[in-house]
């Protein structure tokens, strides 16, 4: 009853937080320094042309009046038109969110698995060389930009030793994309079986799955480090420990302790990856969101931009709410 009664708190949130979003976002684009009009209409723009552009845009309309067709157009699912492409922004936000989706999910995982993996040995050794040895690679994780990383990797594994694809998207050259399904191309090469796709999709995301991976798996192993030694030292696990316990069994009650924290810190990460990942998606030249996002900002495309801050809320929201129900399941004083 508990996890039901939260769905229904935050669903009923989950209106007014989108409306505020669309809000404040709507305002925000508008006092972006260039104007669309001015880059529609091309280096010698006539008064007519660009008229005719103010008028067919919509901007001759009053700022709120633009909103409410704006909101109007919202709640029956149309984010409108790309001033630059003219292509409807739902379509194009689809097959960028698979492919930004695609990267991020893969990159939590592996990012996950090392960063747990860390910050376990290094709690279980602390003050020991691991845990120095550890927490060293943390930090030169924390500090070290994606970007210049992830250039360190094609400079290595491509340029030198040849064992990488060139990062120039999702798959590699001469290899067709697999038929569509889900958009996903990992799964869609696997549900139509075609291997060769598969191999090559695979292979593109390996150097960008590591880039970004190794990055965050840094906070992970930090916030599961501390979350671990102080759990270690907590009544329940000493008490367990005194008992005589199996030294595996005390750690399996101290690693569910400690699941919170982690869990959290995972879904802080998701959330930043998924349009905070340009650099690495300039890198690799992965056709994500962050840099449609970045495209759309530089050609003040009113639309495209509202557009990719509501489906990346939507989707935040999303991932905090299974957190939420992830707490339900994990810890009892939660349910209680």
């Amino acid at each position: 009853m508990n996890a039901v009664r939260l769905i229904g708190q935050r669903l009923a949130w989950l209106i007014p937080q989108l409306i505020g979003i669309s809000l404040v976002t709507f305002c925000l684009v508008r006092v972006i320094p260039a104007n669309p009009v001015y880059l529609l209409a091309g280096p010698s723009p006539t008064e007519e042309s660009i008229r005719a552009i103010i008028l067919d845009l919509g901007l001759d309309q009053p700022l709120h009046l633009q909103y409410v067709d704006y909101m109007g157009r919202l709640v029956r699912g149309d984010l409108g038109i790309s001033w630059i492409s003219r292509q409807p922004v739902v379509e194009e936000l689809r097959s960028r969110l698979t492919a930004s989706l695609e990267l991020t999910v893969l990159s939590l995982a592996a990012a996950l698995a090392l960063g747990v993996t860390m910050g376990v040995a290094s709690a279980l050794g602390k003050g020991r060389a691991l845990d120095q040895v550890l927490r060293l690679v943390t930090l030169v994780g924390l500090s070290m930009p994606r970007f210049w990383f992830g250039l360190l990797l094609v400079f290595v594994f491509y340029y030198h030793l040849r064992v990488a694809p060139p990062p120039l998207g999702r798959i590699g050259l001469g290899v067709a994309p697999p038929a569509h399904v889900t958009g996903f191309y990992v799964v869609d090469s696997l549900l139509t079986g075609n291997l060769p796709a598969l191999g090559a999709s695979l292979a593109a995301l390996a150097l960008p799955v590591l880039a970004m991976s190794f990055m965050i798996a840094a906070p992970i192993a930090k916030t599961t480090r501390a979350a671990m030694v102080e759990m270690l030292s907590n009544e329940y696990v000493r008490h367990a420990r005194a008992c005589g316990l199996p030294r595996r069994q005390v750690w399996a009650y101290a690693i569910r302790g400690a699941l919170p924290p982690i869990i959290t810190m995972a879904g802080i990460v998701f959330s930043t990856l998924l349009g905070g990942g340009v650099l690495v998606e300039t890198v690799f030249g992965w056709p994500g969101m962050g840099t449609y996002a970045v495209q759309s900002i530089n050609s003040s495309d009113y639309n495209a931009v509202q557009g990719f801050v509501l489906i990346t809320a939507i989707i935040t929201v999303a991932v905090f709410l299974i957190i939420d129900l992830l707490y339900v399941i994990i810890d009892p004083r939660v349910r209680h």
